[in-house]
């Protein structure tokens, strides 16, 4: 009956839309970036034989839809790092210029003109790896995000159940 009481009061606190929901204070994000285990993996990691606390933790980083999505985003991010590096697309032509309507030959009029061309953009020397840095700087940034969106999920988890132990007091 308690533990019900719990979720719910929980997972109410953290359907609470994104704007309604203060900044994380500096305090959490220095514990949180402390964690020398990604939350992923420590999701999992022992939560049989722990606190209540540590298993709702676990639940939402496994289940929180908003999580989940960062955590797709920042995948995303990483996989376009290598791509940005890349030359552009090779460009085929094809072509004719000044074809009489009357006849099919195309070598009947001298004014015809038939053309073929592949052409290849280059960039200039460094740009490329630039391209790659830009990317990895933004797959970084992206990563933050997902740090910052997990933090402000276990702030609110963690305020919603120490709010819900005052209350039972």
């Amino acid at each position: 009956m308690i533990r019900s009481r719990i979720i719910t009061a929980l997972l109410a606190g953290v359907m609470v839309p994104a704007t309604a929901q203060a900044e994380v204070s500096s305090s959490t994000r220095t514990v949180a970036s402390t964690q020398a285990v990604p939350p992923e993996a420590s999701a999992t990691a022992n939560v049989k034989g722990s606190s209540p606390l540590t298993a709702l933790i676990a639940e939402a980083l496994e289940n929180n839809p908003e999580i989940q999505a960062a955590l797709q985003e920042r995948e995303a991010a990483r996989h376009r790092i290598l791509p940005a590096g890349a030359l552009d697309d090779p460009l085929l032509e094809a072509g004719v210029i000044n074809a009489p309507l009357a006849s099919s030959p195309f070598n009947r009029e001298d004014m015809t003109m038939k053309m073929i061309g592949l052409s290849q953009r280059l960039p200039f020397p460094g740009r490329r790896g630039l391209r790659q840095d830009v990317a990895a700087k933004d797959a970084e940034a992206v990563g933050y995000g997902y740090q910052e969106t997990v933090n402000r999920i276990v702030r609110g988890i963690k305020t919603a159940y120490f709010d819900l132990g005052l209350t039972l007091e």
